[in-house]
């Protein structure tokens, strides 16, 4: 049956790469075959019973797997966000990077809505980690997550969205670019998150999976409804006042547009009132992140609001009474590319080098916040 040119672990590589969930033509690349035989071979396999077909027989990826069913590696991972990062992504991390991770997993932990501005220095690796790592690392955490990745275009949140469905349907470990391998920013991956944890990529073709919008198989006792969407993409321009969230990730919205003038400011302020904070769940987060701009940017706005009035406060000015300092509504949780009261410089060069340890909260690390993404010549030019 098919070519007598193609062996049969081959044709057992290919069968299993199709119950795995790949198509047609990837199978047949994955093999070096041509398209033209993969349709044919596929469609006496469609045509022929099982028992006749002779495959070796392979593991087969099924999905999703139950916490009870996870290696113990792959429990690690669900706490260990640098070691998932290296795992599936082969991404190494910062010490800062596994910081906000983990303030992002302590804040959705909470029993309120919370608020956090998140400001990064450009060139940091920002957007790739809150817009595509978290979110996968939340996702393999609990599939029942629903969130969306916004950005100032729709194009944008889209190319993101786009990231983060492909790295949960992947089924071959990612391959570290040369570049990262020489400047020691990245490994080759392990493996895929969907070979430690069963697929995601829904068997039911009506549930959504593409570049708008994407739902994750769901575990067995965990039923889908039509407008449980795992993650979404929506640009500031966009229509999204259907949609209600666990977590909401605003990625570089702030740009010189939208700061151009005191009216677009306003604008910007409204809508955010009236739309993006809304979109919140009980107990959600929302976290708006990215450069800061200028000393009265949205970032600031937002920093600046309080809490609302509640009863005691309503209470103590009906007496004449001074009321009770209101809390910020906003955390701000700021990494900086350099840190100037650990700096030690002056007596050690060692510590602006390529090699230095990068900052940590704990005081291990040095006084730059990634010395190989952000290195000190290059902050000397911004600074100059």
């Amino acid at each position: 049956m098919g070519s007598p040119h193609v062996s049969p672990e081959e044709k057992a590589k290919f069968v299993a790469l199709l119950q795995e969930g790949w198509n047609v033509k990837d199978a047949a690349a994955s093999i070096n075959r041509s398209y033209a035989w993969a349709k044919q071979f596929a469609a006496e396999l469609r045509r022929e019973s099982p028992e006749k077909v002779a495959v070796t027989a392979l593991p087969i990826i099924t999905g999703p797997k139950p916490y009870s069913a996870l290696s113990p590696i792959a429990k690690d991972c669900l706490n260990d966000f640098g070691r998932f990062r290296a795992r599936y992504f082969g991404r190494l991390s910062s010490p800062w990077q596994e910081d906000a991770a983990n303030r992002v997993v302590q804040l959705l932990e909470s029993p309120y809505k919370e608020y956090v501005v998140v400001n990064c220095p450009p060139g940091s690796g920002k957007s790739t980690l809150f817009t595509h790592d978290i979110p996968v690392w939340l996702t393999c955490r609990s599939r029942s997550i629903r969130g969306f990745i916004g950005s100032s275009t729709q194009k944008l949140a889209n190319y993101y969205l786009r990231r983060s469905r492909g790295a949960l349907e992947r089924l071959q470990p990612m391959q570290a670019s040369t570049e990262d391998l020489s400047r020691g920013l990245a490994r080759d991956a392990d493996t895929t998150v969907t070979h430690d944890y069963g697929l995601f990529k829904p068997s039911n073709r009506l549930v959504p999976w593409s570049q708008f919008q994407f739902t994750v198989e769901q575990l067995a006792e965990t039923p889908v409804g039509e407008k449980e969407t795992t993650w979404s993409a929506w640009g500031w321009d966009s229509e999204y006042l259907g949609y209600r969230v666990n977590i909401i990730v605003w990625d570089d919205l702030v740009t010189p547009d939208t700061m151009a003038t005191l009216e677009k400011r306003e604008d910007m302020q409204k809508k955010w009132h009236d739309e993006a904070e809304t979109r919140l769940e009980p107990a959600g987060l929302l976290i708006l992140q990215g450069q800061r701009l200028r000393s009265d940017d949205h970032y600031r706005y937002c920093l600046d609001l309080e809490t609302g009035i509640d009863e005691l406060d309503e209470h103590l000015e009906s007496l004449g009474e001074e009321q009770l300092p209101r809390e910020k509504k906003y955390h701000h949780i700021v990494y900086k590319a350099h840190y100037e009261d650990r700096c030690k410089a002056d007596y050690d060069p060692s510590v602006h080098s390529l090699l230095a340890k990068p900052y940590s909260k704990d005081g291990t690390g040095g006084c730059l916040l990634d010395p190989a993404r952000l290195s000190w010549r290059e902050l000397k030019a911004v600074m100059a």
